[in-house]
């Protein structure tokens, strides 16, 4: 009986706290916003707006060749049905590393001709053999480990380089936003609560603080 009784209050204390956990606040905010001709095999003549908040991650590299990639994706598995995401990737003119400014004459990213940047948007498993565009960063932060910490950058693409095949966009990526901030709204009172109900629940303020950052990755 007094089993059932600890398990109903360490189920109501988890509800609780649920909310918490689940929602944390975002230090930056990266977002991906683009829309489509009806023609772009790419943009399926769509209007998408992704960020954190809409549970979409972003992750920047530097593949092998050269450039930025940042891939976008929903916390949903490969193929299923509301799986989606896309993959920026952009470069400097014969492998020059990336600066603030415009580049025009985009070709496709790692075939693009001597003399021009490369450029490569895709997504939802669809891409363009051959394409024509430009792109300009605006923004280009790197840390002290020579990380990617933020990139703010427009584009425009042309699958085929057919102009009424565009897919027109724009890009965020802020690495902070890969930090939770401190607990968000709550009185002394309110941070009294939450560890009590935490020390009730079974769980250590660590534990606690580890699931919250792994709802921020998800």
């Amino acid at each position: 009986m007094l089993w059932g009784k600890w398990c109903m209050w360490r189920v109501a204390f988890l509800a609780a706290i649920a909310p918490i956990i689940a929602a944390p606040a975002f230090a930056g905010s990266s977002q991906l916003d683009f829309t489509s001709d009806p023609g772009s095999w790419i943009g399926q003549g769509e209007a998408v707006s992704a960020s954190l908040a809409s549970g979409f991650s972003f992750v920047a590299s530097e593949p092998l060749t050269g450039g930025i990639q940042v891939v976008i994706e929903n916390a949903v598995p490969v193929f299923e049905p509301e799986y989606r995401y896309w993959i920026l990737m952009i470069e400097g003119p014969d492998g020059d590393a990336l600066a603030v400014g415009s580049y025009l004459d985009a070709e496709r990213y790692a075939f693009a001709s001597p003399g021009h940047p490369g450029l490569d948007f895709t997504g939802n498993f669809r891409g363009a053999n051959t394409l024509t565009g430009n792109f300009t960063v605006e923004e280009l932060e790197y840390d002290g480990g020579g990380d990617l910490s933020r990139l703010v950058v427009e584009f425009t693409q042309y699958e085929d380089g057919d102009t009424s095949k565009g897919v027109y966009g724009r890009l965020v990526y802020d690495a902070s936003a890969d930090e939770p901030s401190d607990l968000p709204g709550l009185s002394p009172f309110g941070l009294c609560s939450l560890a009590v109900a935490i020390v009730l629940a079974g769980l250590s303020p660590l534990r606690v603080l580890k699931m919250r950052r792994l709802t921020v990755h998800s």
